[in-house]
């Protein structure tokens, strides 16, 4: 942060944001630029810090909630009314697009909650979910820039996506958006998703339309990208005499089918004679495709669908959890996959199968001890999956 950071202009600096990394963020800013700044950024429960003059404002996420709403009708009041020559700073980073609360025009709150429960359940890949998002916001794809009007606006941008598209980072509230209205009724209709019968009048006839450009005077910035993580990780396992393959940071699709492609991988290399362990090191986004009451996550899912497809194999260690530290709704971070994961879960009355089947992943591995549960880290870089083939 302290190196993204601009020149600091005389006067005061207006810091405005939302997202799981947004508060420290907000504590590096500070650090940077002390008594400068004030303003205020928006951070799910949990991820509070101390900013100084920078509020820190928690709410749901994520699903959208009341305090959000609030909240963000506050932050466009700060930029629009801070003084023409008010140097604005944006901290935004993945979980804006729950955090950023403002349906357009003719969709109320509830009716909201109501598409993103239906949004985060269909399976889709976060793109598509976005797309719509900034098509029922008057701040998402875009919009937030527009209330700066004329003001100068850096916006510094923690990627937690494939690809690091800035117009999909928390539904790019300052990035021009390249999907249309009628993008999102494509999603909609692609995962039988309903929207009040107002509402969809206005989208086809393109009332909601994002902006497709933006002032010369905005200006994004990506200051850490999930690619980033996973060369530290690298390079931490080299030092610790680890034989390293990174798979790279953009793996998506469903989650157990993922899980079996590198628990195939992980077999296979296992049959090899290896002197120094080996770690297959991946990033990216799976998704789950719900059904069932079962509480989980993909992170979690994924882990149960590896240990599944490697059968307890003696040498075959993984791990996979959200760098967020919350892996969906299910409260944890993910799972470690022990050889022995399945015997225990046996011991405990509970079967693989028929967890996934279910997608009770979480309570599959609370029953074996191995959820890996570290709280709000701070920070959000997508998904983290590590599998280690250790030697004969």
């Amino acid at each position: 942060m302290a190196e993204a950071l601009p020149d600091a202009q005389p006067g005061r600096v207006l810091v405005v944001g939302a997202g799981k990394a947004a508060a420290r963020m907000a504590v590096a800013v500070t650090g940077v630029w002390g008594e400068s700044v004030a303003g205020r950024v928006i951070v799910p429960d949990g991820y509070g810090a101390d900013a100084g003059a920078i509020e820190v404002v928690e709410a749901s996420h994520p699903v959208p909630d009341g305090r959000g709403q609030a909240a963000t009708a506050s932050l466009v009041g700060l930029i629009e009314n801070a003084p023409q020559d008010t140097q604005v700073l944006g901290l935004w980073s993945g979980g804006a697009s729950a955090l950023l609360v403002s349906p357009v025009d003719g969709l109320s709150l509830q009716e909201k909650q109501i598409v993103s429960k239906r949004l985060l359940a269909c399976g889709a890949p976060i793109s598509a979910l976005n797309t719509v998002r900034k098509h029922l916001s008057n701040v998402k794809g875009g919009k937030f820039a527009v209330f700066a009007r004329a003001k100068r606006m850096t916006n510094l941008i923690v990627s937690d996506v494939v690809g690091d598209d800035l117009s999909v980072i928390g539904s790019g509230p300052t990035a021009p958006d390249p999907t249309t209205s009628s993008d999102a009724l494509d999603v909609l209709d692609r995962y039988g998703i309903d929207l009040p019968s107002a509402v969809r009048r206005r989208l086809e006839a393109g009332e909601y339309e994002t902006p497709k450009t933006l002032p010369e005077w905005i200006i994004n910035t990506l200051v850490l990208r999930p690619a980033d993580l996973l060369e530290a990780v690298v390079k931490r396992a080299v030092r610790a005499g680890c034989s390293v393959t990174n798979l790279g940071d953009a793996i998506e699709g469903e989650a157990v089918a993922a899980a079996r492609d590198l628990g195939a991988r992980a077999i296979a290399l296992a049959r090899e004679s290896t002197e120094q362990p080996i770690l297959l090191v991946s990033g990216g986004e799976v998704t789950v495709t719900h059904s069932g009451t079962g509480v989980g996550g993909p992170n979690l899912e994924f882990a149960l669908g590896f240990a599944d497809a490697v059968k307890g194999h003696p040498r075959i260690w993984a791990f996979a959890a959200d760098t967020d530290g919350s892996d969906g709704v299910s409260g944890v971070a993910g799972a470690i996959v022990t050889p022995d994961v399945l015997s225990k879960a046996k011991s405990a009355g509970m079967d693989a199968g028929a967890c996934l089947e279910s997608h009770n992943s979480k309570c599959f591995f609370e029953a074996t001890g191995d959820l890996f549960s570290p709280g709000p880290t701070g920070s959000n870089l997508n998904d983290l999956r590590l599998v280690l083939i250790l030697p004969d």
